[in-house]
């Protein structure tokens, strides 16, 4: 049962977790993307658009339009996160270890091992086509989405075993502090 209740919340929290790594896609695209070499790499609409068309083709053997997939794909990012929420949750109550205070070694874990890696061998975008900027902000987005899954993981395991999330000094500090 706890572990159900573990996947559960990693399921929310890799939600929330996808929403500010979305968030941090629009900032970076409204601040420094000056062309489509910049765009987060595996994260940007190229890739959106990509994965979509190749995981809807695969499973309808029908095209989808750019828009659709475009939508398709960002839905896709959300299951994502949630699946890797759950996962992450689960492993991290269960084995010893895993999880760290801020969640920034799983973050670069999973830039690596489910964004660099997988979408420059399955061809959805071509590491070489984007500027370092490019690769530095997917490694961004996932430390942001790392830490803010791990976050929220605790402070939810830390109330419910009643008890503060923070000890001290810890509680008057702003929350980008902490994390």
């Amino acid at each position: 049962m706890k572990l159900l209740k573990n996947v559960a919340r990693g399921i929310v929290a890799g939600i929330a977790a996808a929403g500010a790594m979305h968030a941090f896609r629009i900032a970076w695209e409204a601040i420094a993307c000056d062309s489509v070499r910049d765009g987060i790499f595996g994260f940007d609409r190229e890739a959106d658009i990509a994965s979509a068309q190749r995981i809807h083709g695969i499973l309808l053997r029908e095209p989808l339009c750019n828009e659709s997939a475009a939508r398709l794909g960002m839905t896709l990012h959300y299951i994502y996160g949630a699946l890797l929420g759950a996962a992450y949750a689960a492993a991290s109550a269960t084995v010893p270890g895993i999880a760290d205070r801020r969640g920034i070694s799983a973050g670069a874990v999973l830039w690596l091992a489910a964004d660099e890696i997988p979408i420059t061998l399955s061809r959805i975008s071509n590491p070489l086509d984007k500027s370092f900027a490019s690769h530095v902000s997917a490694l961004g987005a996932h430390l942001l989405y790392a830490a803010t899954l791990e976050t929220i993981l605790r402070c939810w395991s830390e109330t419910n075993q009643g008890r503060s999330p923070y000890n001290g000094k810890e509680e008057r500090r702003p929350l980008l502090a902490r994390i």
